[in-house]
């Protein structure tokens, strides 16, 4: 830990690269996995994945420069002591053998703790590497698919959940063992410490490369290959030129939405009143003053309680009709300002929830509850979730889902649906409050579905549900919004960005304009979460296609007039 107030994030690297003319290896599901994994472990704010699929000799170099990662994993195909497979410009294979592996690898020994060589006969290369990097992990022989995939999320499983890498490594070879695949004695862990300055001969020979899952056999390209290459250079140039056109007709689209936004704003939409129960917490010190011991002198004691107190609150809102009598409810969240991020004296912030900044919100409509599976199977006609429920939370969707959601619906309704900006999301989950979470300083379980298992401030232990409940189970917030804290992640608009620097200071979402960061905003926390992820500030990050059984959305229909 740098501060008390700020959490050492170390990178993982994800490379694979699964070569033209190479066994077909299912490097997605084996990311998928480790991604999904991390998610779910105990220290997962400690670890931060970065990806480069068909992966050529270039990204290792520049990925590096770039993310300056603790830890290096490689998927993909080995070839002995010829090499790494990775990938050429045309995406065929090109070898890069440990001698070249090491002497990279020692430029970076100061950042690099870590490398994972998950790939057959890799081991001669990570006994290279591991002359300079402290731990590394090659193949003895060949392994399977399956077999590397049981490895890799047995590993960052236990990594996840604050092991060190020799128990996360003997934790892989032993998920191996668990799925009943006889290759657990096949992943090799070298340290450096063992090398004692010893050099290893790394001289590429010619080998023979058995047929396998993650094996490949290494060929010289043929005057054929080479027209194939030409061939292939011209079809690049059509597709980057169509990459332009695509390119061209996204911003076309883009000013289309803004103007449907615009048209919208002169829309009148009919609210009724509605009526909801919301709940503070008010925390009492209590001080007793009791004789000594033996009557001689007074003794005092302080402890602390939390009182729950409910209310009635009345709030606007209109039903979206979606059919066979599903309705989604939006809530009319009024217009104001506020301070965005938490301050310095919160209990168990983040340095990303920084610098706190004034925020202008203009009025919107914001879906009351979290979209349902109900709902979801209404506009979408499929139902992902894990946690089964009609009137539970959809889960395990992608941004990319959820703002197909919000097309279609929109589509269907003539308004503009869309996920809400970071600035909307945190002003309506505070509701006018400047605590924690917007019952007040702590939070219990009888107020919201998170993990009780883990306290914040004076309240203690509770339970620990282990799944989504259903929509609206607990108590509103002041603007008659449920579920703000836990039960299920939130997707929003935004890009991720490491801090609030440069951040808007209206209802605007903060996305990039080149479209090259993969992460989006995650706000609320989840009911797997303890209750720091779960506070009115708290910021998190998925990538965009992730589908984990904690995240969810809810939607903003966009500046319509109420009357």
């Amino acid at each position: 830990m740098s501060s008390d107030n700020s959490v050492e994030i170390k990178t993982i690297l994800v490379l694979s690269a699964n070569p033209k003319g190479t066994n077909p290896l299912r490097l997605d599901k084996e990311i998928r996995e480790i991604k999904e994994g991390l998610q779910l472990a105990k220290k997962r704010d400690k670890f931060k994945i970065e990806s480069a699929q068909a992966a050529r000799y270039r990204d290792i170099q520049r990925s590096i420069l770039n993310h300056n990662p603790q830890i290096v994993h490689f998927c993909g195909h080995g070839a002995g002591e010829s090499g790494l497979v990775f990938e050429d410009e045309i995406g065929q294979q090109k070898l890069v053998d440990a001698r070249a592996l090491a002497d990279f690898f020692e430029l970076f020994a100061d950042k690099v703790e870590c490398v994972v060589l998950n790939a057959c006969y890799s081991e001669i290369q990570a006994k290279a590497i591991a002359q300079h990097i402290n731990y590394v992990i090659g193949m003895s022989k060949q392994i399977g698919d399956k077999a590397a995939i049981e490895f890799a999320v047995g590993f960052y499983d236990a990594l996840g959940n604050g092991r060190e890498v020799e128990f996360a490594y003997k934790y892989g070879c032993i998920a191996i063992r668990m799925a009943g695949i006889p290759e657990h004695l096949t992943p090799q862990l070298l340290r450096k410490e063992d090398f004692d300055g010893k050099k290893i001969d790394t001289t590429p020979v010619a080998t023979s490369t058995p047929q396998h899952a993650r094996d490949v056999n290494v060929i010289s390209p043929s005057p054929r290959q080479e027209e194939d290459k030409i061939q292939q250079q011209k079809r690049e140039e059509r597709l980057n030129q169509e990459q332009e056109q695509l390119r061209l007709e996204y911003q076309r689209q883009q000013e289309l939405q803004k103007q449907r936004e615009r048209e919208s704003s002169s829309s009148i939409i009919q609210t009724k009143l509605f009526e909801f129960e919301t709940a503070t917490l008010t925390i009492k010190t209590i001080t007793e003053t009791r004789p000594g011991f033996f009557g001689f002198g007074k003794e005092t004691q302080t402890s602390t309680s939390c009182d729950i107190n409910r209310s009635r609150k009345r709030a606007e809102s209109f039903q979206e009709d979606l059919g066979n009598g599903i309705f989604l409810e939006m809530v009319k969240i009024p217009g104001g300002s506020f301070l965005m991020g938490s301050p310095n004296n919160e209990p168990e912030r983040i340095d990303c929830e920084s610098p706190q900044h004034q925020v202008t919100i203009q009025p919107f409509f914001m879906g009351k509850f979290q979209v349902t599976q109900e709902q979801y199977q209404a506009i979408m006609g499929k139902n992902p979730s894990r946690f089964k429920g009609k009137k539970k939370p959809v889960e395990s969707v992608s941004w990319d889902n959820a703002v197909d959601f919000c097309g279609r619906i929109s589509k269907r309704t003539g308004k503009t649906y869309r996920l809400l900006s970071e600035a909307e999301w945190e002003y309506a989950c505070r509701a006018g409050t400047t605590t924690p979470f917007h019952f007040g300083e702590t939070i219990f379980t009888d107020l919201a579905n998170y993990n009780g298992d883990y306290t914040y401030g004076s309240a203690p232990k509770c339970q620990y549900r282990e799944q989504t409940t259903n929509v609206g189970s607990f108590p509103a917030n002041a603007f008659g919004l449920y579920d703000m804290h836990g039960n299920v992640w939130e997707w929003c608009q935004d890009s991720w960005h490491e801090n609030y620097q440069g951040a808007p200071t209206n209802n605007s979402a903060w996305v990039n304009d080149d479209n090259e960061n993969n992460y989006r905003l995650l706000r609320g926390g989840s009911w797997g979460d303890g209750p720091r992820n779960c506070r009115c500030a708290y910021r998190y990050w998925g990538e965009r296609d992730g589908r984990l059984l904690n995240i969810g959305f809810r939607v903003v229909v966009v500046s319509p007039r109420a009357s």
